[in-house]
């Protein structure tokens, strides 16, 4: 018989594409509003790197103020607060990434992963997430209610015992640990979800293997269950590390209540674009926020390329 006759009739590739997207409308509808989301708040603020080079007035619009090229960047550089603001944006972030980020993320993962039952499996999970969905004003406030000079459960602890009150708003030595804290309890529940969720795709038989090989507990989390988290290990790394010169502005401008004596422990690069923004240095702080952006870009593609030299499946892109 002829190979011809028996060929079953192809459709025109526009009826394929036409059909395929009558199928998918309802998911193209649905992404409509985040493309929207997306240009609007990401895309197009992007013409504001402008205002970097330029004198700008608000009064006068985004390309009317005048052309000073690399004035501003070189203004930050030779400012006075350049390496204070510098050494505690990385101070920061650095710790932040080790300790809450992969440290109590692996940690609090693992920990969930070892309770059995079912029921307080859920209630150390709930836990563990509340903190994450609380404001940042509503952590201040909570600490405060320890901080306070006269007051607070540290103060009175201090008195209780017959020592001397401490104001820790004006004590600036204390404000690197206190602020890791905030993080801790804030975030490392978060954090663990990405961890937790790898454990969980790993097959429970390898452990029931390893316990017949007379594996104990501790062996079989460093050979199986640390093993199962590496590419989130490098995902969360190589996310972490765009973020290196930012500081966030929120923990440090809500807990310190603007507090002139902590800043030379707070002084993050976050706080110090928004102090920029309220003195009216809309150039001189869209410079700084460019540089930031462009250290963030070079820090994330130069850590997933050594990554995905080391091993390509745990690279982000």
């Amino acid at each position: 018989m002829n190979k011809s006759l028996t060929k079953q009739p192809t459709k025109p590739k526009r009826l394929e594409i036409n059909g395929r997207i009558k199928i998918q409308f309802l998911y193209y509808l649905m992404a409509i509003v985040p493309i929207i989301w997306v240009i609007v708040f990401h895309y197009l603020p992007m013409t504001g790197i402008y205002a970097a080079f330029t004198d700008y007035k608000a009064n006068k619009g985004l390309f009317c103020g005048k052309w000073v090229g690399l004035k501003w960047f070189k203004m930050f550089v030779q400012s006075y607060d350049f390496r204070l603001v510098v050494k505690n944006t990385l101070l920061y972030t650095i710790s932040k990434i080790i300790l809450v980020d992969i440290g109590c993320g692996m940690l609090f993962a693992l920990l969930l992963y070892e309770i059995r039952s079912r029921i307080g499996n859920k209630i150390f999970h709930t836990c563990m997430l509340l903190p994450a969905f609380l404001s940042w004003t509503v952590v201040s406030a909570s600490f405060m209610l320890f901080m306070q000079p006269d007051n607070g459960f540290i103060s009175r602890f201090l008195a209780e015992i017959g020592l001397e009150k401490i104001n820790l708003y004006r004590d600036a030595k204390w404000w690197p640990l206190i602020l890791m804290l905030a993080m801790m309890y804030k975030d490392a529940g978060m954090s663990s979800i990405y961890f937790y969720s790898a454990l969980l795709s790993v097959d429970s038989d390898l452990f029931s293997a390893a316990k017949l090989d007379g594996a104990n507990r501790l062996q079989q989390i460093r050979h199986i269950s640390l093993p199962a988290t590496k590419k989130i290990f490098c995902i969360t790394l190589i996310t972490s590390l765009g973020h290196i010169f930012s500081g966030s502005l929120q923990p440090y401008y809500n807990m310190i209540l603007g507090s002139e004596s902590l800043r030379s422990t707070t002084l993050t690069l976050g706080l110090y674009l928004q102090q920029g923004v309220a003195g009216g240095r809309l150039g001189y702080t869209a410079a700084v926020g460019l540089m930031q952006s462009v250290i963030g870009l070079i820090m994330v593609v130069t850590t997933n390329t050594i990554v995905k030299k080391l091993d390509d499946e745990s690279s982000l892109f």
